[in-house]
C-alpha cells in the first residue's frame, strides 16, 4: 500500500450544518489523508452521519468547503465525487440478482436510455457487449468479497452478512477514491458482526483506499480504525489513534465514552490529605496525584480511573460490594462507599457476593484528573513531578 498523502485525501474547511434554527454541526476543519481508515464515533444525534452525508453529497453544508483529492466537490452531485456509500439498510434491489445488484452502478453510468426499449434494444449489438462487460466486472468484484458462488441469487435468498458483502461489492465496482460507510454492521448479530468487521478491515488493507466509517459502537471503532474521531453535540471532542484515545482522553466525555465498562468518573475535592470523594471517603494514596498536578486544598476536580486500574489490596480502601457481573473469564464488580460508586474488573479467582466488604487499591499512577468546569483533562505540572 502506498504512503498516505493528505493532499489526495478528504479535506473539510469550516464545514457546518443547520436544519432551520437547529445547528447540527458546528464549523469544523478536518483533514483525512489518502488511504486512512477513519472512524467517526459518537452517540446517536452527535452529527457523525450528517457529516458523512455531506462528504457524499447527499446533504449540502450550510457553510464551508469540501475537497476530495484536491478538487472542490462542495457543489458537485454524488456521482461526480469519486465516492461510494454503504448504507445501514444495504439498499439492494429485491428483483435483481446479486450480479445485477453489484453491476447496477456501471449500468447507470454506461447504459443509454434507448437500451431499455424492448424491440429496439435487440437490434443494437452494443447492448449485449456492454451487458457482458458489466457482468464480467461484477464477477471480478464478487470474487474479492467471496460472493462468486451467489451471483444468480436474489437478495431474499441471502443471509444478512452476504447482503452486506453485496453492498460492499456494489460500492467497489465504480473504483471510488473514498468509501463511506454509515453503520453498515448494525443490523447483524454479534458473531456475524465480528466476522464482517474483519472482512472490511482486510478489504481496506487490500485496496489501500480511504475509508470513512460511521458507528456508535466503540469496539468497531477501536478495532478497525487507524484514526478515530470522537464527536458529541456536533463538535469533534478528540481526534487520535485508538490507543491514544484510551490512554489519554482529552476530556470527560471521551473518558466516559471510550472503554467497556467505561472509566470511573468520581467528583472530588482536594483536601490536605489528598482527594476526597464528594459525599464519600478520603481516597487513600491520592496525595501524590494531587502534587503532580499542582492542586491546592479546595480545588474541585473529577477523578478518572479505569476499572482495570482498580485492584484488591489488604491495605486499601474499604468498600461494599453492590453488584457482580460474571463474564466467564472475568467479572465486573460494582463497589460503593457512601455515595461513591466504583467499577472494578477482576479475574474469576475471587468470589464476590453483594454485601461483602472488599479492600481495594486505586492505581493513581494511571489515573486522570479533569477540570470540573470545562471537563478537559488536566496536564501534570512538570516541576511538581520532576523538580525542574
Amino acid at each position: 500500500m502506498h504512503s498516505p498523502d493528505r493532499s489526495r485525501g478528504v479535506s473539510l474547511r469550516q464545514v457546518s450544518k443547520q436544519f432551520g434554527s437547529t445547528r447540527v454541526i458546528d464549523p469544523l476543519d478536518l483533514e483525512i489523508e489518502e488511504g486512512a481508515f477513519v472512524v467517526l464515533l459518537g452517540p446517536s444525534g452527535c452529527g457523525k452521519s450528517t457529516l458523512l452525508r455531506m462528504i457524499a453529497g447527499l446533504e449540502s453544508p450550510s457553510s464551508g468547503r469540501i475537497h476530495i483529492h484536491g478538487i472542490d466537490v462542495t457543489d458537485l452531485p454524488p456521482r461526480r465525487r469519486s465516492t461510494a456509500m454503504v448504507f445501514q439498510s444495504y439498499a439492494l434491489y429485491a428483483h435483481l440478482t446479486v450480479a445485477d445488484n453489484i453491476a447496477f452502478p456501471l449500468k447507470m453510468q454506461r447504459w443509454p436510455w434507448y437500451y431499455e426499449i424492448p424491440l429496439l434494444s435487440r437490434l443494437l449489438p452494443g447492448r449485449r457487449a456492454l451487458q457482458a462487460g458489466n457482468r464480467a466486472r461484477a464477477m471480478e468484484i464478487a470474487q474479492t468479497v467471496g460472493l462468486e458462488a451467489l451471483l444468480d441469487r436474489k437478495p431474499r435468498a441471502l443471509s444478512g452478512g452476504q447482503r452486506q458483502r453485496v453492498a460492499l461489492a456494489r460500492a467497489m465496482i465504480g473504483d471510488p477514491a473514498v468509501f463511506l460507510m454509515d453503520e453498515p454492521l448494525s443490523n447483524l448479530d454479534t458473531q456475524l458482526r465480528a466476522a464482517t468487521r474483519s472482512e472490511i478491515t482486510r478489504l481496506h488493507q487490500r485496496l489501500g483506499r480511504t475509508f470513512i466509517y460511521v458507528t456508535h459502537d466503540q469496539v468497531e471503532a477501536m478495532t478497525m480504525g487507524t484514526r478515530v474521531i470522537v464527536m458529541n453535540g456536533g463538535c469533534i471532542q478528540q481526534d487520535a489513534d485508538p490507543q491514544s484515545l484510551f490512554d489519554r482522553p482529552a476530556n470527560r466525555f471521551v473518558a466516559g465514552f471510550i472503554g467497556n465498562p467505561p472509566m470511573n468518573l468520581i467528583e472530588t475535592v482536594v483536601e490536605p490529605g489528598g482527594l476526597r470523594a464528594s459525599e464519600g471517603p478520603l481516597l487513600t494514596g491520592s496525595q501524590a496525584l494531587v502534587n503532580r498536578h499542582g492542586l491546592q486544598p479546595g480545588d474541585a476536580v473529577t477523578l478518572g480511573i479505569r476499572p482495570e486500574q482498580v485492584s484488591v489490596s489488604a491495605s486499601g480502601q474499604a468498600m461494599q460490594v453492590d453488584l457482580v457481573e460474571r463474564l466467564g473469564t472475568e467479572q465486573i464488580v460494582t463497589l460503593r462507599a457512601g455515595q461513591m460508586e466504583i467499577l472494578m474488573r477482576d479475574s474469576m479467582a475471587r468470589q464476590y457476593r453483594p454485601g461483602d466488604t472488599a479492600s481495594i487499591r486505586l492505581d493513581f499512577e494511571q489515573a486522570h484528573l479533569f477540570a470540573r468546569d470545562t471537563g478537559n483533562r488536566l496536564e501534570e505540572v512538570a516541576h511538581a513531578r520532576y523538580g525542574t
